[in-house]
């Protein structure tokens, strides 16, 4: 493993078994690479939301009054399911990306065989993890306020 900073955190699998994983931190440019990935696939389906906000007329005031129903019957429902069937086609990839430096009880999730054997039938545990990674590198703002359940990130020295 590297001597780059690392983040370490627990997280069970479907089974109830805990695995440890340690997350290395990206370098500034492969980091920033997956970071502006990542907002392209938010683009489409964020810019869809913001165009209904933004051809309804009133005062910012009057859009915190709006109901979700208000706004969800303005949605574009086929051209947000568009967006998030693309964003969802480049994920196998960037997933690949983002887990380049994580390991899982010591074993790279780098290597195919140690992922393979990692999330079969473990999909959950799987994005957990990922979701681990992205607020480890603080590749999204919205890491710092998300109610996902995972585990909080804490800082450890590098083994020798």
């Amino acid at each position: 493993m590297s001597t780059a900073p690392l983040v370490e955190s627990v997280i069970r699998d479907a089974d109830g078994t805990p695995h440890t994983y340690r997350v290395v931190l990206h370098p500034g440019s492969e980091g920033a690479q997956i970071m502006w990935e990542l907002y392209a696939l938010a683009s489409g389906p964020l810019a869809a939301g913001l165009g209904v906000i933004a051809g309804i007329d009133g005062s910012f005031a009057d859009l915190l009054k709006l109901k979700t129903q208000d706004v969800l019957g303005k949605l574009d429902a086929e051209a947000i399911g568009r967006s998030v069937q693309g964003a969802l086609a480049s994920m196998p990839a960037l997933t690949g990306k983002i887990l380049r430096y994580t390991y899982r009880d010591d074993k790279p999730l780098a290597d195919r065989s140690h992922f393979d054997a990692a999330f079969q039938a473990n999909y959950w545990e799987l994005t957990l993890a990922v979701w681990g990674v992205v607020q480890a590198n603080r590749f999204l703002p919205l890491s710092a306020i998300s109610s996902l359940a995972t585990p909080t990130p804490r800082a450890v020295t590098a083994p020798a």
